[in-house]
């Protein structure tokens, strides 16, 4: 049986260490965002702030909920900016705990606004090749055949996930826009 997205999730995030705070951020923002891979990361290591998350893409709107400053997406290359909302959940898997906690990482470390928002363990660019790799790392180390996933699946997983919960397939479109 091929395992749930969430179950992997919550899998890997029970033998969790400190070191992989971005690494679970990512996976929290593109899950409960219902995000592409191509959405919180960079093709290559030419990182461009205009097209690219910075650190002021990921923001506080209160105490419990945040924003991510979507800046492009597949459906919306060159358009408006489009905010995607993370709450407080009461559940293990919430996404505005690691976020917070990554925003507070990132501007600890003297960052400007226009400064990545995702970085690597060795502070490059946090690019596709990268997650991708981490990715298949995290998924071979829970046991989990990587030939099964990619890391589109989170997008994919988010949408099943929701259909499962018996949200609307309109919504669902709407919420992967």
């Amino acid at each position: 049986m091929v395992p749930t997205m969430s179950t992997l999730l919550g899998d890997f995030f029970n033998s969790w260490s400190s070191e992989d705070d971005p690494l679970e951020s990512m996976f929290l923002l593109a899950f409960f965002g219902f995000l592409r891979c191509s959405e919180f990361t960079t093709p290559s290591i030419k990182f461009n702030p205009l097209l690219h998350p910075t650190v002021s893409d990921l923001r506080y709107i209160s105490e419990d909920c945040l924003t991510f400053v979507l800046k492009r997406s597949k459906t919306n290359q060159a358009g408006n900016p489009v905010p995607v909302m993370y709450f407080k959940l009461n559940n293990y898997l919430s996404p505005y705990e690691p976020l917070a906690h990554h925003i507070q990482i990132r501007n600890s470390q003297n960052t400007s606004t226009f400064d990545l928002l995702f970085i690597t363990e060795s502070s490059q660019v946090a690019t596709r090749s990268w997650f991708d790799s981490k990715f298949r790392k995290v998924l071979t180390l829970s046991g989990i055949s990587p030939s099964l996933f990619s890391s589109h699946s989170l997008c994919i997983g988010a949408a099943s996930t929701a259909s499962s919960q018996g949200v609307p397939d309109h919504m669902i479109k709407t919420m992967g826009r």
